[in-house]
């Protein structure tokens, strides 16, 4: 297949796709990885990683937090990049911050940092599909970005003051978050520093 209806065809579903897309979108004229690497070479395509690619035109228009999703799976949006995305926290952080199963693993794609956190599986739930644009994003929900947070910062989050540092906006977090799932989702872990941690959180809104 030539590229431009490639193009055409891929850039209507899925500018970001990984190969087993392909293999489904394509299926009765595979595309193969030596034709993708020719078009990489032309600069029409470009590589994130092993398996993930995205169309050179969509570079600075693909939400970062799909890229995030894709780049290394499975994974979940949550932490500070969840808690800015809801309006939990004033700043947003340098690095898209995400939990996966998979170990603990960082990368430098697009100018962008992306840093995934190791989660045990029985605490990897609480998460869904955002609508961005046209593409969905799986992110934590509100309360489990919370709980996310501070079971991976429970360390240096130990005296009240260390808390009161992050300026969360607990009126927003009065909005948004069921109390009740936040500490069922906390209780997931098993750890009775984030059960005290989330006790004091409660109590704040």
């Amino acid at each position: 297949m030539q590229f431009q209806p490639f193009y055409r065809i891929i850039k209507e579903i899925r500018p970001i796709f990984t190969l087993t897309d392909l293999k489904v979108i394509f299926s009765n004229q595979p595309i193969s990885s030596n034709q993708l690497g020719r078009w990489q070479k032309s600069g029409y395509v470009l590589k994130l990683k092993n398996g993930v690619y995205l169309l050179e035109d969509y570079k600075d228009s693909v939400h970062s937090f799909l890229i995030a999703n894709l780049i290394y799976q499975p994974s979940y949006v949550s932490l500070e990049s969840a808690l800015y995305e809801y309006g939990f926290i004033p700043d947003v952080t340098q690095a898209i911050t995400s939990v996966s199963t998979k170990k603990t693993w960082s990368a430098d794609v697009l100018n962008s940092r992306f840093d995934y956190k190791k989660i045990k599986k029985d605490c990897f739930i609480g998460y869904g599909a955002r609508k961005y644009l046209n593409y969905e994003v799986m992110m934590a929900e509100p309360e489990k970005a919370v709980v996310d947070f501070f079971y991976f910062n429970k360390s240096r989050l130990k005296t009240e003051s260390r808390i009161d540092e992050l300026r969360f906006d607990y009126e927003n977090l009065k909005q948004k978050v069921n109390k009740e799932k936040l500490s069922h989702y906390a209780a997931l872990f098993n750890n009775s520093l984030l059960n005290d941690l989330i006790k004091k959180l409660l109590s704040r809104f």
